[in-house]
């Protein structure tokens, strides 16, 4: 993220200030940027949710972990 300088006049002369950088949430390297709607039996959705209470992880983290477990075979 570029810093934006602004110009302010001190008597005859000009000076460049510096703006701070902008507060918030810093740039993932990675984003999740993409987007899934799946639809699931009630025991696909079952079997989900049970691994996500199993592992302590979201629905999504615990998609994402079947994804890579996919990547290995």
């Amino acid at each position: 993220m570029a810093v934006t300088n602004y110009y302010k006049t001190i008597g005859k002369r000009w000076e460049v200030k510096t703006l701070p950088k902008k507060m918030g949430r810093p740039f993932s390297e990675n984003p999740k940027s993409m987007r899934v709607d799946v639809r699931l039996t009630k025991e696909e959705m079952e079997k989900l949710d049970k691994y996500c209470a199993k592992m302590n992880v979201t629905r999504p983290q615990g998609l994402r972990n079947g994804i890579k477990e996919l990547e290995k075979r």
